[in-house]
This record gives C-alpha cells, sequence and structure tokens, in this order.
C-alpha cells in the first residue's frame, strides 16, 4: 500500500515488478487520474483506514508523515500497525 500516493509514482514501480499494490491520498484529481490508468485508489484519511486487520502487506509511507499533525501521528501509526502484517517504509525530508 502507498499512502499518500499522490502522482502515483510509487505504484508504477511496484506494478513493473508485478506487485500488487493500492494507492491512498487525500486529493480526489490524483486518484481519478490513476483510477483511470488502471491503479486501485482509496480517498480516506489515514486516522480511519478502511482496511480489515493484517490485511496488507506492506506500507510504503513517503514525504507524508511531516504533514500529519504531531496529535494525530501515533493514532495513524496504530492504523499501520493494525492493517499491515509485515513491514512499514517510512520516508521523510526533514529531521522531525
Amino acid at each position: 500500500m502507498d499512502v499518500g500516493c499522490g502522482f502515483g509514482d510509487f505504484l508504477i514501480a511496484a506494478k513493473r515488478k508485478n506487485k500488487v499494490v493500492i494507492g491512498i491520498d487525500l486529493n480526489r484529481s490524483l486518484l481519478t487520474a490513476l483510477r483511470h490508468i488502471g491503479f486501485d485508489v482509496v480517498q480516506c484519511d489515514v486516522s480511519h483506514l478502511p482496511f480489515r486487520d493484517e490485511s496488507v502487506d506492506g506500507i510504503f509511507f513517503s514525504h507524508v508523515i511531516e504533514h500529519i499533525p504531531c496529535s494525530k501521528t501515533i493514532t495513524v501509526l496504530r492504523e499501520f500497525n493494525r492493517i499491515t502484517k509485515n513491514k512499514l517504509v517510512v520516508v521523510t525530508p526533514t529531521e522531525h
């Protein structure tokens, strides 16, 4: 799962490697464009993910955590822990 998938760079790379991946974002127009080129995408708030417990193998969360209010960070990470079986990759451009 690519949380904060934006323009879909990670989705495209994963698809080239024959991986099944779903994108999550708040931006409706970006999601619409990704849906039109064949990607599974969901518009939702990361603090309330509409997925079953342990339903995804891993989460890629790149350049998004710095946009999450500090008061919601633990809630978001708990949601990731709830739905993820294996791995969480967090990439951030800041030192926080």
